[in-house]
């Protein structure tokens, strides 16, 4: 048996991390953000980075940890934009298996 050839099957999930923009308040000092698991696999140290120079973010970066497939968080920022800004992003870093991925950047608009 030196030359038994097998099919493995091998899958590649391309699909990341939802990030929707659940709530900005009338004020604009701060953001509520959906997390969703949209992989069919559990996710470990999943982290919602600020994408935006003249905004501050408190807290810097909120950290989920890990994420079962569909699971859900619902997180918040409080926001300071600078005078002139009227869009702020967001996104995920995470990490599946021995891999770290990096989510689109999700892009709201600011209301004041």
């Amino acid at each position: 048996m030196y030359e038994v050839k097998w099919k493995v099957p091998v899958t590649i999930d391309a699909t990341g991390i939802k990030i929707i923009n659940s709530e900005i308040s009338k004020n604009a000092d701060y953001i509520v953000l959906d997390i969703a698991n949209v992989r069919p696999n559990t996710i470990n140290a999943v982290t919602i980075v600020p994408a935006t120079d003249n905004v501050e973010f408190q807290p810097a970066q909120y950290f989920i940890g890990t994420m079962d497939s569909d699971e859900m968080f619902t997180i918040q920022f409080d926001i300071k934009p600078k005078d002139g800004i009227e869009q702020m992003g967001v996104k995920a870093i995470f990490k599946n298996g021995n891999n770290w991925h990096e989510s689109d950047n999700m892009t709201g608009k600011l209301i004041k």
